[in-house]
């Protein structure tokens, strides 16, 4: 409560973990170290036929020492603390409002300059020939000819994903296609006959915002902007706090990844609404954020950073698949 999320769970599964899977926001700073207190929740006692449960305090592991000087001191004795309170039977937990994790800010506008543009991914329209018999080019090599022939494209390569695609679209479009181009060097979709418009998302991953930009990769204009608050702010508020949260868990590097790429993912989808457009239609995505952020939206475990000499895994650029990363 008051989110209405239910679920099941293993016997001695956490509340705040419990919650986290549920998709509720609590707020844990200390990373589950007994410090902080702002992870409090109530049990709520009693009958519940609309959830046909029967819930009490006693269906929480009994409170320890720890646990019960800090709510005494913070004058929570009707309370648990969801990072150390494990679930042993049907319960009904109350989040109070000092200890949801807000939706903040969440509007990152985009400023506006001057810049060239100046693409990775281009796009364009070809006629591909017609296959002869006793002729031994495949489709692929005929494309190549056709980009070569049209854009002065050569040595190309094509993402595995764009060839699966590449014969049905010569066959529905009477070999016309719209090719996306990558750096000039891969072709890494096809789509039949002729199609406008080529798009790329910015996301900007702060330790408390994401922010993501739609852009029209040929004006350089946004489209749409979308953000919400950074779902790793339910394992830690602040960077150091979830490098903890690692160096404590051996699945936080795997948790925290997981939840920003369905942040990403949530938030390319809002956008491309926003704009008209479908998810598909984004080529390109670049992405920029402190170290502990990339390494985690990466999944590279950070926990080098929590201490000296604080080494990275990789300080330079990289050029990924989005599907590598579950985009």
């Amino acid at each position: 409560m008051p989110s209405g999320r239910r679920g099941r769970f293993a016997e001695g599964t956490n509340v705040l973990d419990a919650a986290r899977e549920l998709g509720v926001g609590i707020e844990s700073i200390c990373s589950g170290r007994l410090t902080c207190g702002k992870c409090k929740v109530r049990v709520e006692e009693g009958h519940f036929a609309k959830h046909a449960i029967t819930s009490t305090a006693t269906h929480l592991t009994p409170v320890g020492g720890d646990e019960r000087d800090l709510l005494h001191a913070m004058h929570g004795d009707d309370c648990r603390l969801s990072c150390t309170a494990q679930v042993t039977g049907d319960v009904l937990i109350y989040v109070p409002e000092e200890s949801r994790a807000h939706k903040q800010i969440i509007r990152k506008a985009a400023g506006e300059r001057v810049i060239d543009i100046d693409p990775a991914v281009r796009q364009f329209y070809v006629q591909v020939e017609d296959a002869a018999l006793g002729e031994h080019r495949g489709d692929w090599r005929r494309l190549q000819d056709a980009l070569e022939q049209e854009a002065g494209l050569t040595d190309l390569t094509i993402d595995l994903h764009a060839l699966r695609k590449l014969q049905p679209a010569l066959r529905q479009a009477k070999r016309a296609l719209t090719v996306i181009v990558w750096n000039d060097r891969e072709v890494i979709d096809v789509r039949p006959g002729y199609e406008e418009g080529i798009y790329g998302l910015a996301v900007d991953i702060g330790s408390t915002t994401v922010a993501a930009y739609l852009c029209d990769l040929r004006t350089g204009e946004v489209l749409a902007t979308e953000s919400e608050m950074n779902p790793q702010i339910s394992f830690g508020e602040d960077l150091m706090s979830r490098v903890s949260y690692v160096m404590m868990n051996d699945d936080g590097t795997e948790k925290m990844h997981d939840a920003i790429i369905k942040a990403l993912n949530k938030l390319a989808g809002q956008a491309a609404h926003a704009a008209g457009l479908k998810i598909r239609d984004i080529h390109e995505l670049v992405v920029a954020g402190n170290t502990t952020m990339m390494h985690l939206f990466l999944g590279v475990d950070p926990r080098e950073l929590g201490g000296t000499p604080f080494a990275l895994a990789n300080r330079d650029a990289m050029d990924i698949k989005a599907r590598d990363l579950g985009l």
